[in-house]
């Protein structure tokens, strides 16, 4: 992901400028200082490490829950001044695929573009995404 230099100029330059942050849980973990286990195993650890990620600046994000031990996996939505949202989708047994997480993110940025609200956008791209991971031969 970043190193700890990488990690201070994140927060520091990117976060108060009211981006979207897409992270999945190992990298949530490493932006709040949060136990990756903890992370994985509770949907409230998970809500209160975005609400860190708020506070520090971010306008709003999605947490990916992939690396979690939800079934069915859960997503977190959550955007300054609305509650937060839990997207569930189907876990895919074996279903890996190198630069899913870019993948995903410049398909929600398109989303958004087209003029699709957050909760809508991200549905949208994990919907693309599973379409995709389970395109793919074994």
């Amino acid at each position: 992901f970043l190193d700890s230099a990488g990690l201070s100029a994140l927060s520091a330059e990117l976060l108060p400028l009211g981006v979207i942050l897409t992270p999945n849980l190992l990298e949530a973990a490493s932006l709040t200082g949060h136990e990756l286990a903890a992370l994985q195993r509770e949907r409230s650890a998970r809500l209160a490490a975005a609400h860190e990620l708020l506070e520090r600046g971010c306008r709003a994000l999605v947490l990916k829950g992939g690396h979690a031990h939800d079934q069915p996996a859960a997503d977190l939505v959550l955007e300054r001044g609305h509650e937060p949202v839990w997207l569930t989708h189907p876990r895919l047994p074996g279903a890996r695929l190198h630069g899913s997480g870019c993948r995903y993110a410049s398909a929600l940025a398109s989303a958004l573009a087209l003029g699709h609200p957050l909760s809508a956008a991200a549905a949208q791209a994990s919907a693309w995404l599973a379409e995709l991971l389970q395109a793919r031969p074994a």
